[in-house]
């Protein structure tokens, strides 16, 4: 019997400089692991404060079209109260090295540079069917 890989978490920071345009979309195109098959989810988390940026969007596409519309950040994040590993939102992406697009509206310029960064969670379809 072979044994499965663990899944490997992907982090991909999409950063918002002092310079972003109000409801300008900054779109970062990454590539996803191709040694795992696919991703199957995706958590974002915030690197410093977002005081100035209290109303970003964050939305995410891939070469299947859209996963996540652009919606307020708060939608993508879990409260200090949820396991770790359950605050992922689910998707589905084959890792084919094709674009996956990350991307992050800001309702205007932050006052000091923003991170925000895309976890994704990658398996191999076999840990899929493993899980069941």
């Amino acid at each position: 019997m072979s044994k499965l890989r663990k899944a490997k978490y992907q982090v991909v920071t999409v950063v918002v400089p002092t310079t972003a345009v109000a409801d300008q979309v900054i779109e970062v195109a990454i590539r996803l692991d191709q040694d795992f098959s696919k991703a199957i989810g995706v958590a974002v988390s915030v690197e410093g404060t977002l005081s100035t940026l209290t109303h970003v969007n964050v939305g995410l596409r891939s070469p299947y079209g859209t996963e996540h519309d652009p919606a307020h950040i708060e939608n993508w994040q879990a409260s200090a109260a949820v396991p770790p590993n359950q605050k992922f939102k689910e998707i589905n992406i084959k890792t084919d090295g094709r674009f996956t697009y990350c991307q992050v509206i800001p309702p205007a310029a932050p006052a000091a540079i923003v991170r925000i960064q895309f976890i994704f969670m990658l398996v191999d379809d076999l840990e899929v069917i493993a899980s069941i």
